[in-house]
């Protein structure tokens, strides 16, 4: 007799996976030139200010891209639940994050900052696990 066969609960990397994973890494060196564009406003570097704003915006819509992805990837059993969860998670700080450095909430925007560090770490461990 033989053993019926069980699905996997995960797809081997495709093209969503592979999509995902590259848009995640972008997404987390978006997080990283924020910092490095944070410093330089404390340095005083003129224009700095305006393009972390600019920088921003950029990363709102990397983490929007990436939660469609997620979710779509997830739905297709392309990568596990978490990635979309964390997707969500990110999404939703980063646009906090955008709100609150806008209205000059320091003790807010630069532990914030420093959280998505650790946001991004953990979807991308998520995303790239064999």
């Amino acid at each position: 007799m033989t053993s019926p066969s069980v699905a996997p609960t995960t797809r081997p990397a495709g093209a969503l996976s592979t999509t995902l994973r590259v848009v995640v890494t972008i997404g987390a060196l978006g997080v990283l030139a924020q910092a490095l564009l944070a410093g330089q406003i404390l340095a005083g570097t003129a224009g700095a200010d305006a393009a972390h704003g600019l920088g921003g915006l950029i990363v709102v819509l990397i983490s929007l891209v990436q939660l469609v992805i997620a979710i779509i990837a997830w739905r297709r059993g392309s990568v596990p639940a978490r990635a979309a969860a964390i997707s969500a998670g990110l999404f939703v700080a980063i646009v906090v994050q955008l709100f609150v450095g806008g209205g000059g909430l320091m003790a807010v925007h630069i532990p914030l900052g420093v959280a998505l560090f650790g946001g991004y770490a953990s979807m991308l461990a998520t995303v790239w696990q064999k």
